[in-house]
């Protein structure tokens, strides 16, 4: 508003100000002699006589210099949906309305003629539009539409031109366009708007029309969508854009969305608690960035256990909140937060209580039923759905030591070391692909099953029998767990089993 004041000179905004005080002459002019400063009035050299004043040329200069410093505003902020300037704007477009629509003698006072005040409110709301290109902004929207639906016949068809411009301005290119702020687009806007429409569809007298269509000159792509991996389908996710210039800037957004025209965009990175981080520098592409722009699509991985923004926008149907429903199936249950036919198929058969006779896969008094769906919960609360196979794998290990495999337990002798020496001291639980419980379970197992093969192993070596057939298996799943050499010597001595 300073700004905007400051290029109107002091004479004129001081009597214009006086007019909305008192339509009476005589009252105007003391009213302006008691203001105006005798060294402001040597300085700008304009009214010698203050008794005479053109209050008509006060009006039209005022909303000519208003219109025209809107005007500047827009061509320099085109594009960049800045908040500051638009809601100037848009209070000057209220007060251009209200002048216009205003019954009060004050706002009688300060209106101009019709023909002008239509052209000024028209070019204010053109700049508006330039400043929010793009930006499909629902109140300039309603703005805008209740501007036009004035329909008398001091409204011309440049004005309905110059609105329509406006809301096609808001909502360019559907939401992925912008415009751009270079020397050559803002002379190709200055061309397509330039202030001064036709009164009907045949008036070329000050402007061609066909000029009106070189504001595509300008137009840019910056739109960011973000494709979900899986669904290959586009999705709403917060988003952070980085700026390349002197200031640190950064507008944090929702996608699919159209990044204002500030500066060059320096990176584009995902902010989202149920999607997986990524950052994706932008680099400066000369060919690319010409002509209409870039369209700039990253994908995102979504975590297990979180449902879309459509699908739950507050997020309060996320697994951990649903954990507790013991009403739901675990096929139910899980249906909702992935579309994995593996682990829809995992949860079908190896989660129902109904299928589990089949299976000798169970570690604990627990039916396999209720170990599965703890195995596939702590899976997918822990952001790692593929450990579900290497679990399950591990159980089946368990279940052929019975039979004597020695790859079986060889598996298991690794991956029990593997966790007990390495991941104790260097890694958290959260990044275990096999949950300490689970390992907990396999080693009690095998240890059960161990101490009945103790008993044949510790009643062969104390008898020096020869050993059956029978428990060959069991006397070598036994020694390769607790790590016992052949032969067994003690002192370069063979010995005994105590």
């Amino acid at each position: 508003d300073e700004w905007i004041e400051s290029q109107i000179p002091k004479v004129v905004l001081r009597n214009y100000k006086a007019l909305g005080r008192s339509t009476d002459d005589t009252l105007l002019r003391d009213t302006a002699a008691m203001e105006m400063d005798p060294s402001d009035i040597e300085k700008e050299d304009v009214v010698k006589n203050i008794g005479f004043v053109d209050k008509q040329a006060v009006r039209q200069i005022y909303v000519y210099i208003t219109a025209g410093a809107c005007f500047a505003l827009g061509l320099k902020f085109a594009g960049t949906g800045n908040k500051v300037v638009s809601t100037l704007l848009q209070r000057r477009l209220r007060v251009f309305q209200l002048m216009r629509e205003g019954k009060d003698p004050n706002a009688v006072s300060k209106r101009p003629s019709h023909s002008m005040l239509e052209m000024c409110l028209s070019n204010i709301a053109v700049s508006l539009g330039m400043v929010m290109a793009g930006s499909g902004d629902l109140d300039l929207l309603r703005i805008f539409r209740e501007l036009r639906q004035k329909c008398e016949p001091e409204v011309r068809y440049g004005d309905h031109m110059a609105l329509g411009s406006a809301i096609g301005l808001l909502f360019m290119g559907g939401g992925s366009c912008t415009l751009g702020r270079e020397p050559e687009d803002i002379a190709a806007l200055l061309t397509a708007f330039f202030p001064r429409y036709p009164s009907s569809t045949c008036d070329n007298q000050y402007h061609l029309q066909a000029l009106r269509h070189l504001y595509v000159l300008a137009a840019q792509r910056r739109e960011v969508e973000v494709i979900d991996v899986d669904s290959r389908e586009p999705i709403y996710v917060p988003v952070k854009v980085d700026f390349s210039c002197s200031e640190q800037m950064s507008v944090v957004t929702k996608s699919p969305c159209l990044v204002p025209n500030k500066a060059a965009i320096k990176s584009i990175s995902i902010e989202s608690d149920r999607y997986y981080s990524l950052k994706s520098t932008i680099r400066s592409n000369k060919v690319n960035d010409q002509g209409l722009g870039r369209h700039f699509t990253i994908f995102a991985k979504k975590k297990a256990g979180h449902l879309s923004y459509v699908q739950d926008p507050h997020a309060l149907r996320s697994l951990l909140t649903q954990s507790g429903a013991s009403n739901v199936s675990a096929l139910d249950l899980i249906r909702l937060f992935t579309e994995d036919n593996r682990l829809l198929g995992f949860a079908q058969y190896f989660c129902n209580e109904s299928d589990e006779s089949s299976y000798d896969l169970a570690l604990d008094d627990s039916s396999l039923s209720d170990l599965c769906t703890r195995i596939l919960y702590d899976c997918l609360t822990n952001e790692k759905p593929e450990a579900v196979a290497l679990q399950m794998s591990l159980l089946e290990s368990v279940a052929l030591i019975k039979k004597g495999s020695i790859s079986a337990i060889w598996d298991l002798k690794l991956t029990k070391a593997f966790y007990t020496n390495y991941y104790r001291h260097n890694l958290d639980q959260k990044a275990r692909l096999i949950s300490e419980d689970v390992m907990q379970l396999i080693e009690e197992r095998i240890e059960t099953y161990l101490d009945i093969a103790w008993e044949d192993v510790k009643l062969y070596f104390q008898n020096n029998s020869k050993l059956p057939k029978s428990k060959y298996a069991a006397v070598s799943v036994f020694l390769v767990w607790k790590s016992i050499k052949l032969p067994f010597l003690q002192n370069g001595k063979s010995c005994r089993l105590t």
